[in-house]
């Protein structure tokens, strides 16, 4: 997982029901963002109408957990290196920490910088220097925005468009915030989400949602029929048994 690159535009939830423990490396990698490791089976009758309910509030954007939580990574890296800096610590030992910090907070040190062509001839710790230095001096006086939240703030406008010409007066007041920090996740548990999925216009909203399943589990297709038909969302179906 640490290695794999995966889209930060949908929530991956992974359920783990082995008897092997996993390594905390496995446990912790893609720990801050969109991707998360469950260690249990998937409790569908919470998770789906949860999704669904992030999605059209706002408040559950998969794609707003990666940027912030960037944002806050680099944060910290850029402090520590002045830190190293100031113990003494040769530069490939500065690296070195760095890279456990990157990696204990779920990111690869490599994912945290920005690729540029002007950066091929230095090093990477001069390089971290450079690009992390604004987000510890400047971001700190609230006047700069950095470039993976502006981005995101673009994606909000575009988005959830539909909502502007919702007609429902149950959902209208649901509108995602432009901070674009994550308050819903799918594996937690939403009061409300049950009751606000119920009550979206059918051909407006839910209209564009619909379940997909590939598997032989007759167990796993009922419950997500039985989900189907309670919202009134399309299930597509398919097994290996061709």
């Amino acid at each position: 997982m640490d290695h794999l690159w995966l889209n930060n535009d949908g929530w991956i939830l992974i359920f783990y029901t082995g008897k092997d423990a996993l390594s905390p490396a496995v446990e912790n990698a893609k720990l801050n963002s969109n991707i998360k490791l469950i260690k249990s089976r998937p409790n569908f009758d919470m998770i789906i109408p949860n999704i669904i309910f992030g999605i059209e509030t706002g408040k559950g954007v998969p794609e707003a957990a990666v940027p912030s939580e960037k944002l806050q990574v680099r944060e910290l890296i850029a402090k520590k290196v002045w830190e190293l800096e100031g113990e003494g610590l040769l530069e490939d030992e500065i690296i070195e920490e760095l890279t456990f910090l990157a990696h204990e907070k779920g990111f690869l040190l490599s994912s945290l910088v920005d690729e540029r062509a002007e950066d091929r001839n230095k090093s990477l710790l001069q390089v971290i220097k450079e690009q992390f230095a604004i987000y510890h001096n400047s971001a700190r006086n609230g006047n700069y925005i950095p470039p993976e939240l502006a981005s995101a703030s673009q994606n909000y406008q575009g988005l959830h468009k539909r909502h502007q010409h919702h007609n429902n007066p149950k959902t209208k007041r649901y509108q995602r915030s432009p901070s674009m920090t994550v308050q819903s996740r799918p594996w937690e548990n939403q009061p409300a989400a049950e009751d606000f999925v119920s009550a979206l216009d059918k051909k407006r909203v839910l209209n564009t949602w619909g379940l997909l399943y590939c598997g032989g589990s007759k167990s796993v297709e009922s419950k997500l029929r039985k989900i189907s038909n309670k919202y009134d969302l399309e299930l597509h179906t398919e097994t290996f048994a061709w």
